[in-house]
């Protein structure tokens, strides 16, 4: 499968950490709503079953949340809470062994 993804920015985490930020056509993979007010989805599609590291970092660099799961082959969601977060922008990263992507989700109440 033939997935396309075009980068849309770059943000550094720190003084070693940075990530490009990658939007997807793939209307499979992203997050709905965005901005999110109470909850987002973070939808992703997997070519193999996987463990996956799930990120949520805030734009100063500082992790917010991390979630650890299996991941079936095909597309996943995860429902995020967004309602305890301040109004700002906040990074996703998905981490597998094959991939590393980053979204960007704006939360506005």
């Amino acid at each position: 499968m033939n997935h396309q993804f075009f980068a849309i920015g770059f943000h550094q985490f720190g003084k070693n950490k940075s990530a490009l930020i990658f939007a997807g056509i793939n209307p499979a993979e992203g997050i709905y709503p965005n901005p999110a007010n109470t909850k987002a989805r973070f939808q992703h599609r997997m070519e193999n079953s996987e463990k996956v590291i799930i990120s949520i970092t805030s734009i100063e660099g500082k992790t917010i949340d991390k979630y650890v799961e299996n991941a079936n082959k095909g597309i996943n969601t995860k429902e995020i809470k967004v309602s305890r977060y301040e109004n700002g922008i906040y990074f996703i990263t998905l981490d597998t062994k094959s991939a590393h992507k980053t979204y960007k989700l704006i939360i506005n109440k």
